[in-house]
């Protein structure tokens, strides 16, 4: 009797890490037929993709890789915008303010995304992350960082020590995102 149950219960399991790991690739991949049709059958919204590195939730990777209705979807069934990748600690808005999607900065800001939350172990906040990633949106992604409450004296440190400012990063990143930095940092 015990045998059945146990077995029973390990392929429930196993079939919702399953579930997990496909809507991660969905996410990923764009295709919210697939991420609807899982969330459907039980899925978790804020499960770790195990087949990623960086074990980045579904909210993540959609973020990152600028998949704009797969987020908006997330969010509508309950996904945890402050829910970190276990791995490295990035946050779903660091990686879409690193890549410049501002379409999914400004949802998840309106959803509640901290615009300094999870800074990494050298102070790394999203808009440092804009402010680095150098992609065709930062300036606006950096305007609505900073809109948001994002530090604007954040600091960056090195794993040799050395230290550098936000403005620094803005100033590096070229004349139209220091233009943005400028405008809407508070003074």
């Amino acid at each position: 009797m015990i045998r059945p149950l146990l077995a029973l219960s390990v392929a429930l399991f196993a079939g919702f890490a399953l579930a997990d790991t496909e809507l991660g690739l969905a996410a990923k991949a764009g295709d919210l037929a697939k991420v609807r049709q899982l969330t459907e059958a039980g899925a978790d919204v804020n499960a770790t993709n195990d087949d990623d590195l960086w074990e980045r939730t579904p909210l993540m990777q959609a973020a990152r890789l600028g998949r704009t209705e797969v987020v908006t979807f997330l969010l509508a069934k309950g996904a945890d915008v402050t829910k970190p990748g276990d791995a490295t600690g990035a946050s779903p808005l660091k990686e879409a303010a690193y890549k410049g999607h501002i379409e999914i900065v400004r949802a998840l800001l309106a959803a509640g995304a901290k615009p300094d939350f999870n800074a990494d172990d050298q102070g790394r906040t999203p808009l440092l992350w804009a402010l680095i990633g150098k992609e065709t949106n930062t300036p606006a992604v950096v305007e609505a960082l900073l809109k948001a409450g994002a530090n604007s004296q954040a600091v960056f440190e090195s794993l040799d020590g050395a230290k550098v400012t936000a403005a620094e990063f803005a100033h590096r990143a070229g004349p139209e995102v220091e233009a943005a930095f400028t405008r809407n940092a508070p003074h």
